[in-house]
């Protein structure tokens, strides 16, 4: 089974996560000289700058051979699509709106195929809807895609690479208190990770990775209506976030 690398939030075309970037480049680079790398930005609608900006750190700056699947208009048909997963050394997953961008996916079995690269070794990784997505669910905020101020989070059920649940941008949601909320009504675990931030998952095991020093993943867990806030440590078993 491959790893996953899971990154709460941060602006990649700042260079917010570089150092991270660059470690899933190494992770996938053994005996490599250019990794395969295939970004999917479904959850953003597919911008053109997003693709440039993600192919530049990746291919121009880290030395990855990139491609990019696309699904809206005349997007990758259905070979392209298996071609694309099944060759990748790398899948990065971009951010947007998770509930959207995964019943795109379920449309065209590319959850099937993700699974398929996933048990083939293929690093899969992303930010954002790109973190949450391997999970089995997450707390998401797609309710504010589709219209208005007064939106709330949800749960969204999503592909269940990875037990248990994740909300990202977690330094950032802490202060809403539309997310504290939504959370005190949750009930056990949910994996927390900040901006700048990422967890690598690779089987039972975990690490940090961080571009800032402040930045941290937690488990948040609902008692008794109120919430408590633990940080992992840097290294542990990824049984204990579920």
């Amino acid at each position: 089974m491959g790893t996953i690398v899971a990154i709460g939030g941060g602006e990649i075309g700042l260079g917010e996560t570089f150092e991270i970037d660059r470690a899933i480049v190494e992770m996938a680079g053994k005996g490599k000289v250019r990794p395969r790398h295939l970004f999917i930005p479904t959850a953003s609608g597919e911008p053109e700058t997003y693709i440039d900006t993600v192919r530049d750190v990746y291919e121009g700056r880290l030395g990855c051979d990139c491609e990019v699947l696309r699904l809206k208009g005349g997007g990758d048909n259905d070979s392209a699509i298996r071609r694309k997963i099944l060759d990748a050394d790398i899948i990065y997953v971009g951010g947007g709106n998770t509930r959207m961008m995964l019943a795109e996916w379920k449309s065209r079995g590319i959850d099937a195929l993700l699974r398929e690269a996933h048990g083939r070794g293929a690093i899969l990784s992303g930010l954002s809807a790109g973190a949450v997505c391997w999970f089995k669910r997450a707390v998401s905020d797609s309710n504010s895609f589709v219209g208005g101020e007064e939106w709330d989070y949800c749960h969204v059920d999503c592909l269940g690479f990875l037990p248990g649940s994740l909300t990202p941008h977690y330094g950032v949601r802490k202060v809403e208190d539309r997310f504290w909320r939504f959370m005190r009504t949750t009930t056990g675990k949910t994996l927390a990770i900040d901006n700048n931030c990422a967890l690598v998952i690779e089987g039972d095991r975990f690490r940090v990775l961080r571009t800032r020093p402040d930045a941290n993943a937690y488990v948040i867990t609902g008692r008794h209506g109120e919430l408590v806030e633990e940080e992992l440590k840097d290294r542990g078993e990824a049984g204990r976030f579920h």
